[in-house]
This record gives C-alpha cells, structure tokens and sequence, in this order.
C-alpha cells in the first residue's frame, strides 16, 4: 500500500483483517482516527491501517482493557513488554528519555525481581 493511498471501509477491513463492525467500534473508543469525510463516502488512509496494527499488537500482547489501549494508542511513542508471568507492562517514553531499551531493560529486570520476591514469600 502507498503512503497516502485512500481507501474506503471495505478496503481497509481487507488490509487489516478487520471485520467492518469491529473497525466501526474501534473509532468509536477512540482508538482508531476518525475518517475524512462520513457514511459511504467515508475515506481512511494509511494512518488507520497502522492504528488497527497497533490495535492488534497491544491485543495479542494480553492488554484487553478498551481503557488501556486508548491511552497506549494516544501516546505517539508506546512499547509493550509481552507477558511475564501474566503481566504485560505498557511503557510510554518519557521526556528527555534517551536510552529507551537500557529503561526496558531496568523494567523487565524489576518485574522478575518483584516476580522472584513474591514467590520467595
């Protein structure tokens, strides 16, 4: 797909393998854009293709909570460590963050000591 191509819903529900409904949902929770224009003449882009990709990773990650990828989906810069033992961090940059993975690294390491420390009790 070309940066920029414009499709209507049907061809988005293809790429994305999305079902209508379910896209139609998701801009309702805010978690996909909204599209230009209304009804048939309804027109997405690229921009909702990498929404519903996000969508699906933050998904298949273990979030499930619609409140929880709302406001993963608003941060321009969201990373989401898949599951430890049940739990999944979402980790947003944070200003004048420059070394993102030494702060993931600091994290994982955290949760499998807080992990280990809790089944030593």
């Amino acid at each position: 797909m070309k940066k920029g191509s414009a499709m209507n819903m049907s061809d988005l529900a293809e790429a994305t393998g999305q079902t209508a409904r379910n896209i139609r949902y998701l801009i309702t929770e805010g978690i996909v854009p909204k599209p230009e224009g209304f009804g048939k003449g309804a027109v997405y882009s690229v921009e909702h293709v990498d929404a519903l990709r996000r969508y699906e990773s933050l998904k298949a990650a273990g979030v499930t909570s619609i409140s929880t990828i709302r406001d993963a989906m608003s941060s321009s810069r969201t990373r989401v460590l898949g599951p430890v033992d049940g739990i999944v961090v979402v980790f947003e940059d944070a200003v004048g963050l420059h070394d993102e993975d030494a702060v993931v690294k600091r994290v994982e390491t955290a949760v499998r000591k807080a992990l280990e420390n809790r089944k030593d009790s």
